[in-house]
């Protein structure tokens, strides 16, 4: 199904504070402490202010509503706490978490009427045969559907092997241990004595597999109570090189990956593109419906980053040529939605799970996304957030000094076990947060706690519990501090750009330079699209085959499955 396709008919009302029927709902206040937490923002009441800027409103008793123009945002700021958050177009991250989820993958798999207007779209035939009628059949003998309201029909086409059309399909493995081994695509042509075409059509069919087999696999997870877990996200950037010759500027795309702590199962990883976006149709549509002159929580194609939006990393999808008389399809999506939804599917994904804690790093809004989006979570106690800051710039120092540096904060706590020597090392732990509860670092309003024994992998480490509220003990929080730490995410990134060769460090940023502008790096790829499949074809290797020093994969221990996976398993999955 094209996005234009998608977008053309659908009925939302966008000169208003983005809301709709669905369960996602950002535009809240998120400060746990006041009264209006968590009430949802309405239309606006008074049209104008007396200031006389159009989008300046008073809402309702709660909140007011402004236009910040440095961003083309609006901001909704709380008459209670006065604290602002930027407005959401929740239609938008609901797309975008259906995207991500697999939504419509499955959608074009199923024998179901692909008319949007009509109420049986996405409605299985084979489930509810009263709502379609016996159409014959096809040249392949496949059996044909017609919807009894609109009258489109549909075939049930019969299952294929994934690999039916390939020649040589004996190779695949081989193909896929290269690509998940840092061997360069102009080495695997070699190696194989393969042409490019066939290459990425080889991509393409483990990306397939891959998706099918996580998606069976993330079914499996939301119907389990997986306990307790302790999750880590963190954030990492990739270089893109240009992709024509009329304009060679970098993309900068984001992944946002989130991992348990003690399995290092990673449950998502998620990056701000959109593959299947046609970069003309977007234009388009974006042109007739006005979007470039509406606020972007009032646009239709919210999500995507347009050229008026963008910077000198982002796409320039107005330029973007055809390529041998083919659509361009890929385009960014804004950071902010790709997080917002990502966190949306993991809510969904550990629904059954008892009890969550998020460490996050300290990323633009994540801390006003999780508390909005894990609203009734955090209100019915099974889940605590945390913000885990480190200092980046000590990350580059010999391991000596950062071992040094560690040694020397860690002093005060030494100190501290000294006059207590009865308490084992956790324990102590926890209850020198306790005795340093006031002493923090407060900055912009936000108090930061230091952790006592800061590892050398993460230097300086402090912590903001972003669901601090009144009625929690901080007996029962201390304890969780202590083993805040992004680590699992971190190996998973680590790992990634040791294997694959388009996520390493181009040379610049090597040498802490970010290579944004018009720089050409020999390890980045020229469509992220292909980054967006094989960051999915690790994701999967890395959690079901790849195993650890107790010769278990991450799944293994999560306890989700009992053996560890073959990529043969995987890439011919039904």
């Amino acid at each position: 199904m094209s996005v234009q396709k998608y977008y053309k008919k659908t009925k939302y009302s966008y000169k208003k504070i983005p809301s709709y029927r669905g369960s996602i709902q950002l535009n809240a206040c998120s400060n746990l402490a006041c009264s209006n937490y968590g009430i949802e923002a309405t239309n606006p009441l008074i049209s104008d202010h007396p200031n006389k800027d159009p989008y300046l409103k008073t809402l309702d008793e709660y909140y007011e509503l402004s236009h910040q123009k440095k961003d083309n945002q609006l901001v909704l700021t709380c008459k209670n706490c006065r604290k602002s958050t930027i407005v959401f177009n929740n239609k938008s991250i609901e797309e975008e978490y259906l995207g991500i989820s697999g939504y419509y993958e499955e959608l074009s798999d199923t024998v179901s009427c692909k008319n949007i207007e009509c109420h049986n779209y996405g409605i299985c035939a084979l489930k509810e045969p009263e709502e379609y009628g016996r159409n014959g059949k096809n040249e392949s003998g496949n059996q044909k559907y017609k919807c009894k309201r609109c009258g489109k029909t549909c075939t049930h086409a019969k299952k294929k092997v994934g690999h039916s059309r390939q020649v040589k399909h004996r190779y695949n493995v081989d193909i896929f241990m290269q690509l998940v081994n840092k061997v360069p695509l102009r080495r695997i042509l070699e190696l194989n004595k393969i042409g490019a075409s066939v290459l990425y059509n080889r991509i393409d069919f483990f990306y397939r597999q891959c998706r099918k087999f996580a998606r069976a696999k993330n079914k499996h997870i939301a119907k389990q109570n997986l306990g307790h877990l302790r999750l880590s996200s963190d954030r990492q950037y990739y270089i893109t090189n240009w992709r024509k010759s009329g304009d060679k500027r970098n993309v900068m795309l984001y992944n946002l990956s989130t991992t348990d702590e003690v399995s290092s199962y990673v449950f998502l990883s998620s990056l701000n593109f959109d593959p299947e976006a046609v970069v003309k149709d977007i234009n388009q549509l974006a042109f007739a419906n006005g979007d470039l002159d509406l606020p972007i929580a009032w646009r239709r194609l919210a999500k995507y980053r347009l050229d008026d939006n963008g910077s000198d990393e982002a796409l320039d999808p107005t330029t973007t040529p055809h390529k041998n008389g083919k659509k361009v399809k890929g385009m960014q999506v804004l950071e902010s939605y790709t997080m917002a939804a990502h966190f949306v599917y993991l809510k969904q994904l550990l629904s059954k799970t008892d009890t969550l804690t998020l460490y996050n790093d300290k990323e633009g809004s994540i801390a006003n996304i999780i508390k909005n989006i894990f609203k009734n979570r955090i209100l019915d106690d099974s889940l605590e957030a945390f913000i885990v800051g480190i200092n980046k710039n000590k990350k580059t120092q010999s391991r000596n000094k950062k071992e040094s540096l560690s040694e020397h904060a860690s002093r005060e706590f030494k100190a501290f076990k000294v006059d207590n020597p009865n308490l084992f090392d956790f324990v102590a732990k926890s209850e020198f947060f306790k005795h340093n509860w006031d002493n923090t670092i407060t900055t912009n309003h936000t108090k930061w706690h230091a952790h006592p024994t800061p590892s050398a992998e993460e230097p300086d480490k402090v912590i903001n519990w972003i669901t601090e509220r009144d009625n929690k003990d901080v007996v029962e929080i201390t304890p969780l501090m202590v083993m805040a730490t992004l680590n699992a995410t971190d190996r998973f990134f680590l790992s990634l750009r040791r294997r694959i060769t388009f996520f390493e460090r181009s040379i610049s940023s090597a040498s802490g330079i970010k290579s944004v502008g018009s720089k050409w790096s020999g390890y980045a790829a020229y469509n992220p699209a292909v980054l967006v499949k094989l960051l999915e074809i690790f994701r999967v290797y890395y959690n079901f085959v790849l195993t650890g020093k107790d010769k278990k994969t991450p799944a293994q221990r999560l306890g989700i499955t009992k053996k560890a996976y073959t990529v043969r398993d995987i890439l011919y999955y039904k």
